[in-house]
């Protein structure tokens, strides 16, 4: 399994939430506020690496996907450790 990796996701804000689009995993998540939805988009990644690994499917690398920022969207960078995420109940 992979350990940390570090995702390129972009946020912007859209009708009273932020949206995110994390391009690796052709996804969409969103939160109140942009530390809500930097959260979100983490737990979406680690969640689909770890359904991935149990699927036998290989986890997309961070910039697997060429993409850039669409509209008012903003790059931000999450982390993600996938043997620790594991761990969690």
């Amino acid at each position: 399994m992979k350990d940390a990796l570090a995702y390129p996701v972009y946020i912007q804000e859209c009708e009273g939430c932020y949206c995110v689009r994390i391009p690796d995993f052709d996804q969409y998540t969103e939160g109140h506020t942009i530390g809500e939805a930097m959260m979100m988009a983490r737990d979406c990644i680690s969640s689909l690496g770890i359904y991935y690994e149990d699927e036998g499917k290989e986890i997309p690398a961070p910039f697997s996907v060429d993409s850039s920022p669409e509209g008012n969207e903003k790059l931000y960078m999450i982390d993600v450790d996938f043997s620790t995420e594991r761990m969690k109940p």
